[in-house]
């Protein structure tokens, strides 16, 4: 699938084909629109400081057309994806995340390409990463990815 960059104005170029896949990732925020970047420099916040929440539709390029794949889906609150973080926080009822495991067949290292945005390993190798969407309820915690006693016995790729 093609990269696309998530941000306004961006100059990537090319033809959508049956089988590619992206998302569409509005913001909402509760402030103004401008991204603040904490001292850290990978989380973003409005720009007042006040909350803000997102939500994703993935679209599913088909002989048809393009098909949503996914709903709406909160993101608070913020959990860093790698060992070490220093965030701490207690988990409450309707809090969501997600947990994505990876698995590198080289260097866990990374680094970006030139546009900024697209992550690769340093040693170029190939990754694989996937994603399972948790939501804390009063009784526990609902995992929203997983399958159904109905889902069709498909394979995930």
């Amino acid at each position: 699938s093609p990269n696309i960059p998530h941000y306004a104005g961006n100059k990537a170029k090319f033809v959508m084909k049956p089988g590619h896949c992206f998302t569409i990732e509005p913001m909402v925020n509760m402030g103004t629109w401008k991204d603040t970047h904490w001292v850290d420099g990978w989380t973003a916040v409005t720009k007042d400081g006040l909350p803000s929440a997102q939500f994703e539709h993935t679209l599913l390029v088909n002989e048809t057309g393009v098909e949503i794949l996914t709903a709406r889906l909160p993101t608070s609150p913020n959990i860093p994806h790698y060992a070490g973080n220093k965030a701490k926080f207690v988990m409450k009822p309707g809090h969501c995340f997600t947990i994505e495991p990876m698995v590198n067949m080289g260097t866990w290292k990374d680094t970006h390409w030139v546009d900024g945005w697209t992550a690769v390993t340093k040693d170029g190798l190939p990754s694989a990463q996937f994603e399972h969407t948790l939501l804390v309820n009063e009784t526990g915690v609902e995992i929203l990815t997983a399958r159904l006693p109905t889902s069709p016995n498909i394979p995930h790729y």
